[in-house]
């Protein structure tokens, strides 16, 4: 897999959660499937994150209702009890190697919420960027000291594309967010990881939904009373 610009730009699409999708036996035998076996990492933050085989079969399982027909090439469960700041999931520069497919979809399936029936937020934002996988560190509001992304502390610099492929204005990369036009369920995000970035959907997290993104669209996520939350994140390719 190698970033290919070319095939990114043209397969780019703006973010969608598909509503009530999956049924409780779905869920039960999806998260379950995290406990069987895996390779199993944890940070700072007390996240954990399972991969492997494992990922796979929770796929098989739920593969007829998710609604995207590339390549599945990695994911993995997350175990959360910590929000994440500015970040897109695309592959490693570790992984490179040119067979002819590039990244293309990312699915996130939400499989429970602990400590509250109000699921908080996904935030995605209109920028997307051709790159490995990264997180934003704008402010230095928070440790990636163990990420396996790589950590971009200042982004102004960065050529961010829109859900049509198009380059965004450099200035705008750099403007600071409109707090008078901020929805309510974004009010405990802190600013700085917000900076400069534009808002294109906001959708709560529910077990039950799929949500489906561009690898390299940035997100972000938030939390008010929800003590952990478990999901699954599946990432697909495309052929060049």
């Amino acid at each position: 897999m190698i970033l290919h610009d070319e095939t990114i730009r043209k397969n780019l699409s703006e973010s969608v959660c598909h509503k009530d999708i999956l049924n409780n036996v779905d869920i039960e035998n999806v998260w379950k499937l995290a406990f069987r076996s895996g390779n199993v990492r944890k940070n700072k933050l007390g996240n954990i994150f399972i991969s492997g085989r494992v990922v796979n079969e929770a796929y098989e399982c739920i593969k007829d209702k998710i609604l995207v027909r590339g390549r599945l090439y990695g994911g993995n469960f997350f175990i959360s009890s910590h929000p994440y700041s500015l970040h897109l999931d695309s592959f490693n520069r570790a992984d490179v190697k040119d067979d002819n497919t590039t990244v293309y979809k990312n699915v996130v399936v939400p499989l429970w919420i602990g400590g509250s029936d109000f699921g908080d937020y996904l935030t995605f934002f209109e920028q997307r960027l051709i790159d490995y996988g990264s997180a934003f560190n704008q402010g230095g509001s928070t440790p990636y000291g163990e990420s396996t992304y790589q950590v971009y502390n200042d982004y102004s610099s960065l050529q961010f594309i829109d859900r049509n492929g198009e380059d965004i204005d450099q200035k705008c990369n750099s403007l600071p967010f409109n707090l008078q036009h901020r929805d309510k369920y974004l009010q405990n995000i802190e600013y700085t990881r917000l900076t400069g970035m534009k808002i294109e959907n906001s959708f709560e997290w529910k077990p039950r939904d799929i949500i489906i993104f561009d690898s390299v669209q940035i997100h972000a996520s938030n939390r008010t009373q929800w003590s952990n939350k478990m999901g699954l994140l599946l990432k697909f390719g495309i052929d060049i």
